[in-house]
């Protein structure tokens, strides 16, 4: 198993989205999903001559989410247990007080401890700089467009639309885990252009990739995730990165990721063992056959899920690359140690 550091730099605007609401397009608002990657990634392969026929037949490459880098930091989402102060910007979180006594309760005071009820639910990204959470605010730049008319040469009624699109040099991080060196196989540079989203046709969506691979990294993970379990004595609390879900063959589709004999369930909530930062739904088409693919509803990024951690803390970070269940090659189901809550700063 072979992990590789990818870095994509956007040099247009870029939509990356599936939604839209009357004219407006609407962007993904914070991280490119796995299979938007995997996508980007297997196209310009494609257009380059590349064979990727042994690629789509016997998968080998886990493409991990992209999220933005600021200040040279990967940002990481929110989770439920995350409140910010609205005076002061400051970060809390109810994650100890939940696992030490069993409550979830919201907090008065924020962490400077000065202001009083003025602690709202953490949103969107964050990122970690100099041992202090920040938000991870990420640039847009609007966009419009009228539809023309090929025969009168005139632009048409009611078509105008509007894009809210990534904004250009903006960098995002992500890991590629090949399974059996097929990128080296397969001769890839050290950068190459890609085309991210929606849009490629009318300039939007160029980016430049740098893949670089990754020595060391289960190592250096190892130690992150040891630091972790020791603060929170072996109590690993996994947060999702993608949608996360997993088949059961009693109620179908459960809000939950599979995970090894390693971890077992602890019960923390009303005998369930995770907080929902929200639950989203995920669907796409089928190119081979012209049709819509099933919709599933799935846990979004920054739900919690709350587990006994027993085991050898090397299997849990490759797990952390493999992913937890199905559809993990496509970028679903990817989870972490939870490492970046203001209560495991200190």
């Amino acid at each position: 198993m072979i992990v590789y550091r990818s870095i994509i730099n956007l040099l247009s605007p870029t939509i990356v989205s599936s939604e839209s609401s009357w004219r407006l397009i609407r962007h993904s608002g914070s991280y490119i999903s796995g299979l938007t990657f995997r996508g980007a990634f297997l196209t310009a392969l494609m257009r380059e001559g590349v064979d990727i026929r042994p690629e789509e037949s016997d998968p080998k490459l886990i493409f991990h989410p992209l999220y933005p880098l600021i200040d040279g930091v990967a940002a990481k989402p929110a989770h439920p247990l995350m409140f910010k102060c609205k005076v002061c910007g400051s970060y809390t979180s109810t994650l100890k007080k939940l696992l030490e006594e069993n409550s979830l309760e919201i907090p008065t005071k924020c962490s400077q401890g000065d202001h009083l009820f003025t602690l709202r639910p953490a949103r969107g990204l964050v990122y970690i700089k100099n041992g202090m959470i920040k938000d991870a605010d990420l640039d847009y730049v609007v966009l419009h467009s009228t539809g023309i008319n090929k025969i009168l040469r005139t632009s048409e009624v009611e078509m105008l639309y509007g894009y809210i699109c990534l904004s250009p040099e903006l960098q995002f991080f992500g890991l590629i885990v090949d399974l059996e060196d097929r990128i080296g196989e397969l001769g890839l540079p050290s950068k190459m252009l890609i085309r991210i989203g929606r849009g490629g046709s009318r300039g939007f969506g160029l980016a430049e990739l740098s893949l670089k691979r990754e020595n060391g990294y289960i190592a250096k993970r190892c130690k992150e995730v040891e630091e972790v379990l020791d603060k929170l004595d072996n109590i690993c609390v996994l947060i999702s990165k993608s949608p996360t879900f997993r088949f059961s063959n009693s109620i179908g589709l459960e809000l939950e990721p599979s995970v090894p004999d390693i971890l077992e369930k602890v019960e923390i909530i009303n005998k369930g063992n995770r907080v929902l930062s929200g639950i989203t739904e995920v669907s796409g088409f089928g190119l081979k056959f012209n049709l819509p693919r099933v919709m599933m509803k799935c846990a979004d990024i920054g739900s919690l899920f709350f587990y006994r951690f027993n085991g050898n803390v090397e299997e849990l970070v490759t797990h952390e690359l493999l992913g937890f269940g199905s559809f993990n090659i496509i970028g679903f189901n990817i989870l972490e140690v939870l490492t970046h809550d203001p209560g495991l700063q200190s």
